[in-house]
This record gives C-alpha cells, sequence and structure tokens, in this order.
C-alpha cells in the first residue's frame, strides 16, 4: 500500500531551497560573511548605485546624479538603477549593517522571492505539482548561469518575474480585485525597469512574442476572445497596469533623454573612471592629458571607504 507523507512538497521545497541557496552563495556562507557578489569594477559601481538610493532616501541627493560621471548631473540613464534592490538595502544600512553585508542580505532575499516566487506560480496558476514545482523553482533560482552572472547583480532581478506574472494572473481571475492585482503588477514591473532595464525589457519582448503565436499555438479563435475580454470584463485591470506602470517609468525615461542630451554636448563622452578616486573609485577626473584637468571635489555623500570584500566574479555552481 502506497504511503502519503503530509506537506512532502514543502519539505521538498524548503530542502531544495537550503540546497541551492549553500550552492550558490557558497563563498559568502563559508568566509565568514565577508565576501559579495561581483568584481573590482561592476562590483563596485553597483554597490555605488545601490548605495545612492540610500542617499536619495535621506534627501541628501537628487535621485538622477549617482556619484560617477561628477560633475556631470542626471548620469543614473548611463546605466541599471538597482531602485528595488536600494529600497531594502537603505533600511538594513540605517540598522547599522555595513555595506557589504547588507547587499548580500538582499541578494539572498531576492533569491527566495524568486524560488518561492516560482514555485506558487506553477502550483496556483498552472497547477504543476508542488515536488515538480520545486524542481523548476531550484532551477531557475539557482541555475548555473544564474550562478555566473552574478558578477552583474542586476541580473538577479530576473528573479522577481514570477511575482509579476502571478500578480497578472491573479488579477485576470478575480473580477473583484483585478484592478487592485493589475496596479501591483504595473508597479512591480515598472519598479523593475528602474532595477534591472534589460531584464524587464527583454521580458516585455518575449510577451509581445508569445501574444504574436498564441493564433497560431491556440487557434484565431482563442485569440479574439483573449483581446475581447481584455477590451471589456478585464479593462479595468489592463488600465490600472498600464497607468501604473507609466507613473513610475516616466520619470525614468525622462532621466534617460537627459542623459542621451548630455552624450551629445560631449559631457559625457570625455567623462573617464579613474581609479584612484575618493572611496578608491569613481571620481570627476578627467584624461590626465587634458591640459584643463583638475581633480575635483567630492561633494556627494561618499561609500565607506571599500574593503577588499568584492571577490573575482560569479559564482559557477
Amino acid at each position: 500500500m502506497r504511503k502519503s507523507f503530509p506537506n512532502s512538497g514543502h519539505w521538498i521545497a524548503a530542502a531544495l531551497f537550503a540546497a541551492g541557496f549553500a550552492l550558490v552563495f557558497r563563498r559568502w556562507l563559508f568566509s565568514g560573511f565577508d565576501a559579495a557578489f561581483g568584481d573590482d569594477e561592476d562590483g563596485y559601481l553597483a554597490l555605488a548605485l545601490v548605495e545612492h538610493w540610500r542617499h536619495v532616501f535621506a534627501g541628501a541627493v537628487h535621485w538622477t546624479d549617482p556619484i560617477f560621471f561628477f560633475p556631470q548631473h542626471g548620469a543614473l540613464g548611463y546605466t541599471d538603477a538597482f531602485f528595488l534592490f536600494g529600497v531594502v538595502h537603505a533600511p538594513l544600512r540605517l540598522a547599522g549593517v555595513d555595506a557589504f553585508t547588507a547587499l548580500m542580505l538582499v541578494m539572498a532575499g531576492t533569491s527566495a522571492i524568486g524560488f518561492f516566487g516560482f514555485r506558487r506560480l506553477a502550483v496556483r496558476h498552472f497547477e504543476i505539482p508542488p515536488a515538480c514545482a520545486a524542481v523548476g523553482a531550484f532551477l531557475f533560482a539557482f541555475a548555473n548561469m544564474d550562478a555566473v552572472k552574478l558578477i552583474h547583480i542586476q541580473a538577479y532581478g530576473a528573479m522577481l518575474l514570477p511575482s509579476v506574472c502571478g500578480l497578472i494572473l491573479s488579477g485576470w481571475n478575480s473580477k473583484r480585485r483585478g484592478a487592485v492585482f493589475g496596479g501591483a503588477a504595473g508597479l512591480l514591473y515598472a519598479a523593475l525597469f528602474l532595477t534591472a532595464f534589460q531584464t524587464a525589457w527583454f521580458f516585455g519582448f518575449l510577451l509581445v512574442l508569445l501574444a504574436l503565436l498564441h493564433p497560431v499555438i491556440c487557434g484565431p479563435w482563442q485569440s479574439r476572445e483573449l483581446v475581447r475580454q481584455m477590451m471589456t470584463s478585464r479593462r479595468p485591470m489592463r488600465s490600472r497596469q498600464c497607468h501604473a506602470s507609466e507613473r513610475l517609468m516616466g520619470p525614468y525615461f525622462g532621466a534617460a533623454r537627459h542623459r542621451r542630451a548630455s552624450g551629445r554636448s560631449g559631457v559625457g563622452s570625455r567623462a573617464r573612471i579613474h581609479p584612484n578616486g575618493p572611496c578608491g573609485f569613481h571620481s570627476g577626473a578627467r584624461d590626465p592629458g587634458d591640459a584643463n584637468a583638475r581633480p575635483s571635489p567630492f561633494p556627494h555623500p561618499s561609500l565607506p571607504r571599500l574593503r577588499g570584500r568584492v571577490r573575482k566574479g560569479g559564482e559557477r555552481a
């Protein structure tokens, strides 16, 4: 007689998450929490941008003026903005956690959101058996390509995509609270643009591609029915989602336009990354061969002096 074990799916999920977390985060865990994702270039830049949001929330700087390319303003559009990482990172720093440990705690929390968000999406909306959903979540959150790409921590923003999908599907299936779920999905997706632009862009491109393939896979009649529901019963959800995304993404695209205008003026094109700048990284120094070059003061609330805790590269699982 076959025995059934209650809550076995939960135990399998917990075991797989613990194994995957220990594998990908092993250097941080087994170094006494004295390591961080990244390298000596992109790792410092990422940490500087995450710290930038702490200064923004404290009212010390304008949100479009990070500390690199000084004295150029509005330089946030030159790279990913790391917004959601900074939102969680700032309270940890306020509580006295150092910058590196706070960053790794944010990454650890992001891995948990990705794993359990994927599992919930698979079980609730696609009716996948819990054990199989846990295996899929393990492959999604702790795949080798994720471990390798963690040299660029913004790539881990993909862990938020299952939550975006879950909110969209919950809004689609709920007539009473569809607008609420749709607005939440729109805000989260827009915040992902402010965190990891390419991740959000390629996700949107994939959705458009799937929409174009839908008539081929499901048939024209089902596609017409889907469009009809979007324009009638699901219209409040769709409208709230689009409105929320527009309100949050608008300022960022405005900053990007300012960045392009600055590039045409030639200011950004001559800026250099100076290894001996304040705190050991980005200063506003020009090319040493420039006759007009002179050391620039750094009137920005700078990071604590960076210790040698950013290790080489992401870790290969």
